[in-house]
């Protein structure tokens, strides 16, 4: 009986022993405004995959932490498992739990159900790493529940779950998601935006014969500086693509080495006194290895080589300083804020790297460094834009004043002038694009016309015109095909004016027409010409909202006589502008009264 009792006790000793690992129960305090991370205290199954593992004995780890830090080694794989309870009021409701980028891949289990699979969890041979940021919605049907993470790691030179996992109500962490990744995505547009607004400052200084290569080069920094950013930390590639992390990883270091290429020869067309040759072509050839090493070796091995090489960036901190001091000291002309805006960039890049060798505690900063410089840069790039803009307007007024101060001595020469003068004049009142008359051009006119037509006690038609479903048209062909539209409308509606005719572009896809001496019948029969002849260009319009396939145009128009007064120019106008309203209910017919 005793030796009974003892085996029962050993079996039971032994089943809680074994079972220590998900015994005890984590409180999670979270409202429906906060969050809270999953950090403390795991039990870890080591070289474990399967539900065999619980019958062994597990460790306690600290999370987040790193494979290196809790086992001494970078590659390994294991279990990952820990008992949470949540308030009772969050018991049947949506949750979240956000899983940052983590260094390998990972299976996430919610009461022994997996509910997220992230790469390919396995041993050295079956493993597949993918570094993504994940949202998970889920509910309990009870407050306690367990999470169990099965975890592995190979082939890189960092290893485990080193980011905590935060969960809570659906809207704290989605918002907790969307600030993880919209920011930085963001800016990384942002910057794009600005590289090409750099390198496109730098082809029209080309045509100025003004040097480019600074501005080319630190545009291209940009461009691949900014690009990196979607293809490192926090991985947002992995949002929009289905690229391998492999290749993900490849691009993110082919774009880093880019992005030193680039920045070196941005200081060396930039700040020439501050980069010697020697340590330029050294840095150069560094760099054109790694380019090599990145495209041909597996990430384990381009990633230490990387990390390896660019300690010779000290090189370039150190030749920068000295070249700073050469030019202090020899009084060489310079901009002392860039030059020390790029000591302080470079400092920051050398910070990174050394918290990328682990051998100080503190977080990235050269990706917002950068961007301040980027910004401060184009910000500059912007004001001399504008203040060259600003001096050459003033150039131009005091030309004018010249030109009208001349006296009697110079008329001769004046002359030319002038009629120059009433060319650009003549040009102000044309719309550019059509050819037609503008609206500064139609105002003035039609004040002359129907001052006329009151004192003579003649009629005077005016006709407003719309191309109709002309949005369509242009979100369906493209503004440059609807821009030709327009120049054909023009072209055509000046064939169908009389010699006293005036057409003008209204703005938009609306034109105005004004014909004097025109009755409301000769009205009515003009208009309805312009939409025939319209109609016989034949004009294709396949994304109409109605059952024709060509572009038309409504026309609503007004004849002011003896039985028609108007107070002025803007009530022939409203009520021309009512008429086209009514017009534009039916599409492809004229409204003339």
């Amino acid at each position: 009986m005793a030796r009974l009792t003892l085996h029962f006790l050993l079996t039971i000793l032994f089943f809680a022993y074994s079972n220590l690992s998900i015994a005890d129960v984590r409180l999670l305090d979270f409202s429906e405004r906060s969050k809270v991370e999953l950090s403390g205290t795991w039990h870890y199954y080591p070289k474990q995959l399967t539900l065999d593992a619980f019958k062994a004995a597990a460790i306690s780890v600290e999370l987040p932490n790193s494979f290196e830090t809790m086992l001494g080694e970078v590659n390994h794989h294991g279990i990952f498992r820990q008992k949470f309870q949540v308030p009772n009021a969050a018991v049947g409701q949506p949750l979240a739990l956000f899983i940052p980028y983590q260094y390998g891949a990972y299976r996430l289990y919610i009461n022994d159900k997996m509910m997220l699979k992230v790469g390919q969890v396995g041993t050295q041979d079956q493993h597949r790493t993918q570094m993504a940021p994940r949202l998970l919605i889920f509910t309990l049907d009870k407050s306690e529940f367990d999470i169990r993470l099965d975890f592995s790691s190979y082939q890189h030179i960092r290893g485990g779950p080193q980011n905590a996992l935060v969960m809570g109500y659906e809207e704290p962490i989605r918002r907790h998601f969307y600030h993880h990744i919209i920011p930085a995505t963001w800016v990384s547009g942002m910057l794009v935006m600005i590289s090409l607004f750099m390198a496109l400052f730098a082809i029209y200084r080309l045509k100025l014969q003004q040097p480019i290569l600074p501005l080319l080069f630190l545009s291209l920094f940009i461009l691949c500086f900014s690009l990196r950013s979607f293809f490192a930390v926090p991985f947002a590639y992995t949002l929009f693509t289905s690229i391998e992390w492999l290749w993900g990883t490849r691009i993110e270091y082919l774009l880093t080495a880019l992005s030193c290429l680039f920045f070196i020869n941005y200081i060396r067309y930039a700040l020439p006194h501050s980069l010697s040759y020697g340590i330029y072509a050294f840095l150069s050839c560094m760099i054109c290895a790694n380019f090599l090493v990145i495209l041909s070796q597996p990430p384990l091995i381009f990633q230490d080589f990387f990390f390896k090489s660019f300690a010779a960036s000290a090189l370039l901190f150190f030749n920068m300083l000295y070249g700073i001091y050469h030019i202090i000291k020899y009084k060489i002309a310079f901009s002392k804020a860039n030059t020390l805006a790029i000591t302080i960039l470079c400092l920051t890049f050398i910070h990174d790297y050394l918290l990328g060798l682990k051998l100080i505690d503190s977080i990235e900063i050269s990706f917002y460094t950068s961007c301040i410089y980027f910004v401060l840069v184009t910000i500059y790039l912007s004001r001399d834009y504008a203040l060259q803009s600003q001096q050459a307007i003033c150039y131009n007024q005091q030309l004018l004043l010249l030109n009208q101060s001349l006296d009697q001595q110079v008329v001769e020469r004046t002359y030319t002038v002038i009629q120059l003068n009433e060319q650009l004049k003549q040009q102000l009142k044309l719309d550019d694009l059509t050819g037609a008359y503008n609206r500064y051009a139609l105002d003035e006119t039609l004040q002359q016309y129907f001052k006329s037509s009151q004192n003579n006690s003649s009629s005077l038609a005016f006709f407003m015109l719309d191309v109709d479903f002309f949005k369509n048209y242009n979100d369906a062909y493209g503004h440059l095909h609807g821009d030709q539209v327009l120049k054909d409308l023009v072209v055509l509606l000046q064939q169908q004016l009389p010699d006293d005719g005036f057409l003008a572009r209204y703005g938009g896809e609306e034109f105005a027409i004004l014909v004097p001496n025109l009755s409301l019948s000769e009205a009515q029969t003009f208009a309805h010409g312009c939409l025939v002849a319209i109609r016989e260009l034949n004009i294709q319009h396949v994304k109409r909202l109605d059952a024709k396939s060509y572009v038309t145009i409504s026309t609503g128009g007004v004849v002011m006589d003896s039985q028609h007064v108007y107070a002025d120019a803007k009530a022939l106008i409203h009520c021309a502008d009512s008429h086209l309203y009514q017009a534009k209910q039916q599409r492809d017919c004229a409204i003339v009264r």
